[in-house]
């Protein structure tokens, strides 16, 4: 399921998040990069089950992934794949932006160190 912190290992841990726990949905992602490979992806999620579906599923979608080589998101896809309502593609859309989040801060933090 990838909830949680990553393991302890090599690389460099960075974190994402978007929404707010106080309009029902927020996720959180961190992630273990090494050489530019997602080795361990985790999340926590304030929300209803379809939020932390849809985490879930983004987590395990990416792990083993070249940071570099990202694919792009398709919230409608996932959201299909999950079969959630119409009503529930807010939740994907705030685990997008979580994720996103997450992939940003990792090429800020890369800039930082240049």
């Amino acid at each position: 399921m990838n909830a949680g912190d990553v393991s302890k290992g090599a690389g460099r841990v960075i974190t994402g998040a978007a929404g707010e726990t106080r309009q029902g949905t927020r996720v959180q992602f961190q992630m273990r990069v090494d050489n530019d490979e997602i080795v361990d992806v985790r999340f926590r999620a304030y929300g209803c089950p379809h939020t932390i579906a849809a985490a879930s599923l983004l987590a395990r979608s990416i792990s083993g992934q070249k940071i570099t080589a990202m694919p792009a998101i398709d919230p409608q896809r996932i959201a299909h794949e999950l079969e959630l309502p119409d009503n529930k593609l807010g939740r994907v859309l705030v685990a997008e932006d979580a994720l996103k989040a997450c992939i940003e801060n990792y090429w800020r933090s890369n800039t930082l160190q240049d």
